[in-house]
């Protein structure tokens, strides 16, 4: 059984596991204290952004006591209408059932009999939620010392002795008020999405519990049945936050968690806690322009990251730039300080993913929205810079499109870039190898990866190679090929791995191997088995 104290009568709301809301024995309202706001907000007027106050407030509402129900924080999750999120106000209904008479002697509270005061604070947090189901991003929070009414004496003329009569002609244990934050100097600028707490400390429970009874032991929080949401959404109006000790007040009998500000269910009709919300418009957010989103590009071309200016009257305006590795943008991999001009360099930035972010603040301390968030991503992807093509045939097949260091608009671009970029090996030369006179001549270069090879000796011993590969290294050319004629037939599909030098002097290697050993030989440009040898006569030419 869930109890709640409201419009005149104990409602009584029957549950399978039994729960007691009580808030020392009173009911609620009939008296609305307002604080004047004072808003520095962006030069606008405040707007209502949230709204499930009761208007007009009834003499008494339904509420939440405290003390009554080991609370020390109670609240809701909502969904804020509108556009305006520079926070301004909080208000909170709330129910007083405490008597001065009860507390007319004490030095604290003699001699006022209209109003007390007390401290109570209001949390704004993200709907992000913590391991243990309680919201763990706190936006903001704002303590401030609130009159309160006290309730007016019983009217014997109430059934039982021990209610008021308000001038609706009604008969109440409690009265209404409305708690109002101004929270305008924290210069927040509010999510959409936010889960809102009141918290204060009665005798045993609160942040701080006084162990001293006093009429804070009889402060509610107001939960008017079925109360509309006429601005705004209730995230859900069968479910609430709150933080109590006692676990069996949970409906899940503190199952996830006691003494914890996280989730309950099973409120309706009491799942919308009383709360206002005012704003006013934010500065406006700056727009990132350079890259453009969804830019891949080398990290020497990424020299910087430009957004728009952003201006709002009230004198200079910062800027805060971040970088996350996910598009959900929780694993933050840079923040800047507080920057003076609408960009920031980026020189030698890593390889890598990029979802980035910016905001602007304003002299008076308002922030505006991130410009990005997981909603909205902007991307910049960082790529190492593939080495450029060497052979016409890495260009053909859109193989010219993998390249970005040069980049190329077509596959003419391309080989005419591997053209003008080739090496070249060349030469009709004499020399001596093992007691044997030879003679070879060749031509290949790196943009067909190709060419051919002749050798001969005075043995009358000669063989033809298709050269298929090519590289050259400064005076250094390595080919190697498939031996397509010979005068011995054996050697026909033998494979050459040569080198040669452009020195002093010039020099030949050259060895019968595999496939493989000869094609990695020329790729690692190492040497072949046999050789060197001194070239005699002859012209060699590499370039």
């Amino acid at each position: 059984m869930r109890i709640f104290f409201g419009t005149g009568k104990i409602i009584q709301k029957l549950k399978t596991n039994p729960k007691i809301f009580l808030a020392s024995i009173s009911l609620v309202f009939g008296f609305i204290g307002v604080s004047t706001i004072s808003s520095s907000a962006y030069a606008t007027t405040p707007t209502v952004v949230y709204n499930a106050i009761p208007n007009p407030l009834p003499a008494n509402v339904v509420s939440l006591g405290f003390e009554a129900t080991s609370t020390s924080q109670f609240g809701d999750y909502i969904h804020l209408g509108g556009t305006d999120r520079a926070l301004n106000t909080v208000t909170v209904t709330m129910s007083d059932w405490a008597l001065y008479s009860d507390y007319a002697t004490n030095p604290i509270y003699l001699g006022n009999s209209a109003n007390w005061t007390y401290p109570i604070t209001v949390n704004i947090y993200s709907n992000h939620l913590g391991s243990n189901g309680a919201p763990d991003t706190l936006l903001a929070t704002e303590t401030e010392s609130i009159t309160i009414p006290w309730r007016p004496a019983a009217d014997p003329t109430c059934p039982g002795g021990t209610a008021y009569r308000a001038s609706d002609g009604n008969c109440y244990n409690g009265i209404a008020f409305n708690a109002i934050f101004d929270m305008s100097s924290l210069h927040v600028t509010l999510p959409n999405d936010v889960i809102v707490g009141v918290a204060y400390n009665t005798a045993d429970y609160g942040a701080v519990p006084s162990h001293v009874a006093g009429p804070y032991n009889s402060l509610n929080v107001g939960v008017p049945d079925n109360q509309p949401v006429t601005v705004g959404t209730d995230d859900n109006t069968d479910n609430v936050f709150w933080n109590t000790s006692y676990g069996p007040f949970y409906t899940d009998h503190g199952a996830a968690g006691v003494g914890i500000f996280r989730q309950d269910t099973a409120w309706t009709p009491n799942g919308t806690v009383a709360f206002q919300i005012t704003a006013t418009t934010p500065i406006p957010a700056p727009y990132i322009y350079a890259p453009s989103n969804g830019t891949t590009l080398l990290s020497e071309q990424l020299k910087k990251i430009n957004w728009t200016n952003v201006y709002d009257g009230s004198g200079p305006i910062t800027y805060q730039y971040q970088a996350f590795s996910d598009s959900g943008y929780t694993n933050l991999v840079y923040s800047s300080g507080w920057l003076t001009s609408s960009q920031i360099s980026t020189p030698n930035t890593p390889v890598g993913t990029y979802y980035i972010q910016v905001r602007a603040q304003d002299a008076n301390g308002f922030l505006s929205h991130w410009s990005n968030d997981a909603t909205n991503p902007y991307l910049i992807t960082v790529i190492a810079p593939t080495p450029p093509p060497t052979t016409k045939a890495e260009c053909k097949d859109q193989g010219w499109t993998t390249y970005n260091d040069p980049s190329f608009r077509n596959r003419d671009q391309c080989m005419d870039y591997v053209v003008a970029h080739e090496h070249a090996i060349s030469g009709n030369i004499k020399y001596t190898a093992y007691g044997l006179k030879r003679q070879a001549s060749f031509d290949m270069n790196t943009a067909d990866n190709g060419g051919w090879f002749s050798y001969s000796d005075n043995n009358r011993g000669w063989y033809n190679v298709n050269v298929t590969d090519v590289s050259v290294n400064g005076k250094d050319g390595y080919f190697a090929g498939v031996v397509t004629s010979a005068s011995n037939h054996s050697w026909v599909g033998e494979w050459l791995f040569g080198q040669v030098q452009n020195g002093h002097p010039d020099m030949i290697w050259g060895s019968f191997t595999t496939k493989t050993n000869a094609i990695n030989g020329v790729q690692n440009m190492t040497s072949p088995t046999d050789g060197p040898f001194n070239i005699t006569s002859g012209n060699l030419r590499v370039i």
